[in-house]
């Protein structure tokens, strides 16, 4: 998924990631997207790392 950058082409403190799905025999509809919250861990780290930090309400 494309994360839009700043102009000094620096990375979001957070991302919102959604995600949706069909699940196999459960339904023909696809599932409500859910929308999952990344947190950058440090600043100076190569490559940047997010980490987990729960669905957001």
């Amino acid at each position: 998924m494309p994360v839009e950058t700043g102009t000094d082409g620096s990375l979001p403190q957070a991302v919102d990631l959604p995600q949706t799905g069909v699940y196999v025999g459960a339904t023909e509809q696809a599932g409500a997207v859910i929308h999952y919250r990344y947190v950058r861990q440090g600043t100076d780290g190569q490559p940047p790392t997010f980490r987990y930090a729960g669905h957001v309400p």
